[in-house]
């Protein structure tokens, strides 16, 4: 961490839910053991993995059964098999329930964290601020969406807010907050160079929180299909609701680098830099990771079409907003208005342009949406 060690040393339970991240037989071109082997790497001690495999098809089970007869420096890797797709919500669940420690981090299958710190750094952000007072439900780490370009620096207003009032969500999480530009002493914990963590009230995809506090809200819900669109959205309202505090993290130090597999992307390929002096390393190179995230394959999980894409959107805002009425009435007028009538809805660079579909898919999904709070109630 610098030079600086923590006095914390709570272990760790790390929940990977994947699903068709093997492609290869060679572990240096397959996002689930790029996601590893930056684990491997870490220079926190008390790490315990969680792979919950939700049901893949290519050589994720072949990989993994051989990756826990390895030599993992000390980590202990816990592999488990769906016999059946269950989503990665419901994958979440079972892998917090098989978890052996306090603290647990949801982590994304194709993701990497950047520095050898990343989780020493993360835990001390954790423990520092619940011990000044603050009853944490989740801690969210910074992600990078392979880039941070200057551009994408957002206030902290604009950090994981929601606009309850439009009922919209802002989720500029993978960004350097402005009001951070002229750092003072006081943004860092006392005796560290660590940043200080920002109380918001929404959450993202990583995130790192108590097993207790988890499982009291319930975990995630079971509704969201893939893609799922709102699950960390949905859950954080559960968490606040019960009297719970979020916070975001956004030292670099615990960055990650989100490779988005499978999936087309409009921005350009810009390097991340500098890196620490104590990054992680890997047999391909940055870039050439990049490149080979960016090859769309329709067995991976992210690689679905829009129609699926505008149908998830519209399920979990409708769930997101079903406790207040102005917020779904307002969402309603939004769907007519930017998505059936206007057509504004893109995923990846893709649109339905047969308006009558459009409006099929929203009415269906804002009716399963009203049917499970229904059942829920």
């Amino acid at each position: 961490m610098d030079g600086i060690i923590s006095e914390y040393v709570d272990d760790v339970s790390i929940v990977i839910p994947t699903f068709n991240r093997c492609l290869h037989p060679n572990d240096e071109r397959n996002p689930l053991m790029w996601c590893i082997s930056s684990l491997k790497q870490q220079t926190y001690e008390s790490i315990e993995i969680i792979v919950v495999d939700d049901a893949s098809t290519d050589k994720t089970h072949t990989n993994m059964t051989q990756k826990c007869g390895e030599d993992l420096n000390g980590i202990d890797l816990k592999y488990l098999r769906n016999e059946e797709r269950k989503g990665s919500s419901t994958s979440r669940n079972i892998g917090a329930s098989m978890a052996s420690n306090e603290l647990v981090l949801f982590l994304d299958d194709d993701c990497i964290f950047m520095s050898k710190n990343a989780v020493a750094a993360a835990v001390h952000s954790f423990k520092e601020t619940e011990r000044e007072g603050n009853d944490i439900g989740a801690m969210h780490l910074p992600v990078y969406y392979r880039s941070n370009r200057f551009k994408d620096v957002r206030p902290v207003k604009e950090i994981l807010g929601i606009d309850y009032e439009n009922a919209r969500i802002r989720c500029s999480s993978s960004s350097f907050p402005k009001e951070r530009a002229e750092l003072k002493e006081a943004d860092y914990f006392k005796g560290t160079h660590i940043l200080k963590p920002l109380e918001v009230n929404n959450l993202a995809g990583v995130f790192l929180c108590k097993k207790e506090v988890y499982l009291d809200v319930g975990g995630f819900s079971d509704y969201f299909l893939a893609p799922a669109l709102g699950e960390e959205h949905e859950l954080a309202q559960r968490l606040t609701r019960s009297g719970y505090k979020l916070f975001f993290a956004p030292d670099p130090k615990s960055a990650l680098l989100h490779f988005k597999y499978g999936r087309v992307d409009k921005e350009p390929v810009v390097s991340l830099g500098p890196l620490h002096h104590n990054a992680v390393e890997f047999p391909l190179s940055l870039k050439e990771m990049v490149d080979e995230s960016r090859i769309v394959r329709e067995c991976t999980g992210n690689a679905v079409t829009v129609e699926k894409g505008m149908y998830s959107y519209v399920f979990g805002r409708s769930m997101i907003y079903r406790g207040n009425d102005s917020c779904r009435r307002r969402f309603k007028e939004r769907v007519k208005d930017e998505i059936i009538e206007n057509n504004r809805y893109v995923y990846f660079n893709r649109k339905v342009n047969d308006r009558d579909l459009r409006e099929s898919i929203c009415m269906d999904a804002i009716s399963a949406a009203e049917m499970k709070s229904t059942l829920r109630a």
